[in-house]
């Protein structure tokens, strides 16, 4: 009986091991990309630097001859055909920090006064103050002296 037992052990191990080499290899992995290479840090420096800068700091200030700040003076710019106007603050003067860069003509408006106008090119990461003086209007009626 011992015999038989052991005639089973054998050939069930033999049939594992014909089955195991019967068998085809399992197929192989792709090979692993390759790393990313590390970016230059100065050049990763430039493209953020680059990617933000698309507009422009300007501050509009609005001077008259008597130094008053007329209450409803707006500045603003004309892009693309529209005036894109903001009021001043008591001062007289408004920051913006959206501006295009493009050439733009920069306005000055208020009631009583000639619009002051001026065109410039702003240009990105270097804020600009750009002064816009007020001219009264001429009284009607009166001659001029």
């Amino acid at each position: 009986m011992r015999a038989l037992v052991l005639l089973v052990l054998a050939a069930a191990a033999g049939w594992w091991v014909a089955d195991r080499l019967s068998r085809p290899a399992p197929p192989e992995a792709p090979p692993a990309p390759p790393p990313a290479a590390t970016p230059d840090p100065a050049q990763a420096a430039r493209s953020a630097a680059t990617a933000q800068l698309r507009t422009a700091t300007v501050t509009l200030r609005v001077v008259t001859p008597n130094r008053h700040v007329p209450p409803d003076a707006r500045v603003g710019y004309v892009f693309r055909g529209e005036e894109r106007l903001f009021r001043v603050n008591e001062q007289g003067w408004r920051r913006l920090t959206d501006v295009p860069l493009f050439e733009l003509e920069f306005v000055a408006r208020a009631a009583g006064y000639e619009d002051a106008r001026q065109t410039r090119t702003p240009l990105a990461g270097i804020p600009e103050e750009v002064v816009l003086p007020l001219k009264p209007l001429p009284e009607v009626g009166r001659p001029d002296r």
